[in-house]
């Protein structure tokens, strides 16, 4: 009975630490590589946006396998799922909202990418002679349809990542 309330309470816990520093982690990469792109030639700057690449991602991973892993290994058999869970019900008891929330965060970054593809052809255009300029604009133009794929995608890819279908 103890034994097993233990379990459930660490397995809550890390649940809980994985829905919040899993975006988080992800979302430093992505500092992280803002940081590179707009850089230049500062070499603060650079460390700054390799630190934040780097451990970020380093971070991601291991929250996200780490975990699965360490169950793994010390168990020696991963728990399995009952079957019926699907992406928005992991959603839904994890973070009560959480499917009205990302909508919402949908709907606003789809028209904000929509503007930012369209300011980094201004921006591409009018750079001249001035290089860092044109990478602001291209980075804007090619990295706006990316983050839209991965905003569309992102169900797909937490299924990937995590295993819950």
């Amino acid at each position: 009975m103890v034994g097993n309330l233990a379990t459930d309470a660490f397995g809550q816990i890390i649940r809980f630490m994985q829905i919040i520093t899993v975006p988080a982690l992800g979302i430093i990469t992505l500092v992280g590589f803002l940081f590179y792109f707009t850089s230049f030639k500062n070499p603060i700057r650079k460390r700054k946006a390799f630190l934040f690449s780097f451990f970020g991602l380093i971070g991601f991973f291991a929250f996200i396998y780490g975990p699965l892993l360490i169950i793994y290994y010390r168990f020696e058999q991963p728990a399995l799922s009952v079957g019926n869970e699907t992406f928005a019900s992991v959603v839904d008891i994890a973070v009560p909202w959480g499917g009205i929330v990302f909508y919402i965060i949908k709907i606003i970054a789809e028209p904000l990418l929509f503007f930012l593809f369209y300011f980094g052809i201004a921006i591409w255009l009018m750079a001249a002679k001035n290089p860092p300029r044109k990478r602001i604009g291209i980075g804007l133009v090619f990295g706006c349809p990316v983050m839209w794929v991965l905003i569309q995608n992102v169900g797909n890819i937490y299924n990937f990542f995590t295993g819950v279908s």
